[in-house]
């Protein structure tokens, strides 16, 4: 069976910042991993961690919270269903001052020989994908 998580279950196992429900969520995860369930992680959700994770509450940096977060995707239970993808935004989001949706819609249309059509120009700096501005 296939379970998808929440963004509260990643950001408590990550952050610590509420020891119950750290414990839980682990508690959960540990019980789901040995019933040999998938784990899903929407990359949805992985923008919404990353945008709370690294927003003004807390003060960890885009590459603490990307290591941990990487660091739970190399669990064999645990997918985006989109890995490559995903594990290249996350790149790129680390390397460059980029929201994750714009890593990621890069990284896709990267993988897929796409083009992204946006007024936006911060995707001409993001990678090598051609960007077609509306006219």
């Amino acid at each position: 069976m296939t379970y998808y998580l929440d963004a509260n279950i990643i950001l408590r196992i990550i952050l610590q910042d509420n020891l119950a429900q750290t414990q839980q969520a682990r508690h959960t995860l540990a019980k789901l991993v040995a019933e040999e369930c998938t784990l899903l992680i929407e990359p949805l959700i992985i923008a919404e961690v990353l945008f709370v994770a690294c927003g003004p509450r807390y003060t960890y940096s885009r590459k603490e919270i990307v290591q941990a977060l990487l660091s739970l995707l190399e669990h064999e239970h645990i997918t985006t269903g989109f890995d490559q993808e995903v594990q290249y935004a996350l790149e790129l989001f680390i390397n460059h001052k980029k929201d994750f949706p714009d890593c990621y819609l890069t990284a896709k249309a990267r993988q897929e020989s796409g083009k992204v059509v946006s007024f936006d120009r911060d995707f001409d700096e993001l990678d090598q994908i051609v960007r077609l501005e509306p006219s």
